[in-house]
């Protein structure tokens, strides 16, 4: 495959191999555009290609032939002493210094050697130089070719980091949404519970006021404090299972005998005190007619108290 492709380009002719040579740096649509980087290397090589020496195998009729403007550099090579030494010197580069031209077809035949081997390094030039450029244009691709791997770990990475942070975060989330409703059934559990000892507590408050010797029936947080004592007893009642429960009714009826005791002591106290005033504004030859009314109120409000006092348990 290599030989043939050789074969080809040596084929074409010097024109030809200029004209695809020049596709690869035009202008317009280049087929191997250089980087700058690459232009200037061109430049110093063809900076350099111009200031080269003249070759040996240049007859001295063609140096002498040249003008001072044609030579751009100074020429510090040492001139041949004729023409044969510069044949010869040509001949020796050539391999052919061996070989002596007698006839038209033995110089057509060294001439094609020639100019085969011309076409030869011509087209070694251009692919060593396409070479080179192609080979920099692989190390810059796999060079990109390198980053973008490493940038695709790089996401793989953050990838598996992502889920693993969002797993954790629903977890979380999970977690808190539990402890949120376990500390709303806790709290709910808490005021179920500071609702039925409200109750209990209640108690010392009630029998803190009952022994005050400042309450008096007509306060107004007697009555509030009877409703109340009488929501105790029948919370009490209503739940037997407690295990305090004998004790916190004996307490509450306790409190419940002292509330009955003062509620009596001020329907006596009232009672003789109205029965007083009623006494003196009855003439002397009543009063006994009176006297057994006030009998009867007594009895009945006796009856009363202990009517209610009985309902009450």
């Amino acid at each position: 495959m290599a030989s043939s492709t050789e074969q080809s380009l040596l084929e074409l002719t010097d024109k030809e191999t200029r004209e695809k040579v020049s596709h690869w740096d035009r202008r317009a649509d280049p087929m191997a555009p250089l980087t700058d980087k690459q232009t200037e290397s061109v430049l110093e090589i063809r900076a350099a290609a111009e200031v080269a020496l003249l070759p040996a195998e240049l007859p001295i009729e063609d140096i002498c032939s040249l003008t001072s403007r044609s030579l751009r550099s100074a020429f510090t090579a040492t001139l041949p002493e004729s023409t044969e030494e510069v044949l010869l010197q040509g001949f020796q580069t050539l391999e052919l210094e061996n070989h002596r031209i007698q006839t038209a077809q033995q110089f057509f035949s060294w001439f094609s050697k020639l100019q085969v081997q011309m076409d030869q390094d011509e087209a070694s030039k251009y692919r060593c130089v396409t070479r080179d450029a192609l080979q920099g244009y692989q190390e810059q691709c796999d060079a990109i070719l390198s980053d973008v791997n490493a940038a695709l770990e790089r996401l793989q990475s953050l990838q598996k980091q992502y889920l693993f942070v969002s797993t954790k975060t629903g977890t979380l989330h999970e977690a808190c949404e539990q402890l949120l409703k376990e500390q709303s059934e806790l709290v709910d559990l808490a005021e179920s519970i500071q609702e039925k000892l409200s109750y209990f507590n209640a108690l010392e408050n009630i029998n803190s006021k009952l022994n005050s010797p400042t309450l008096s029936v007509n306060s107004e947080g007697f009555i509030p404090m009877l409703s109340k004592l009488d929501e105790c007893v029948e919370y009490v009642l209503s739940h037997p299972h407690f295990k305090d429960y004998p004790v916190y009714l004996t307490k509450f009826k306790q409190c419940l005998s002292k509330a009955m005791l003062l509620i009596k002591s001020h329907t006596v106290s009232t009672l003789q005190n109205l029965t007083a005033q009623l006494s003196k504004r009855v003439p002397p030859n009543q009063k006994k007619k009176y006297l057994h009314i006030n009998k009867l109120r007594l009895c009945m409000c006796s009856f009363h108290l202990k009517l209610e006092s009985t309902t009450a348990f």
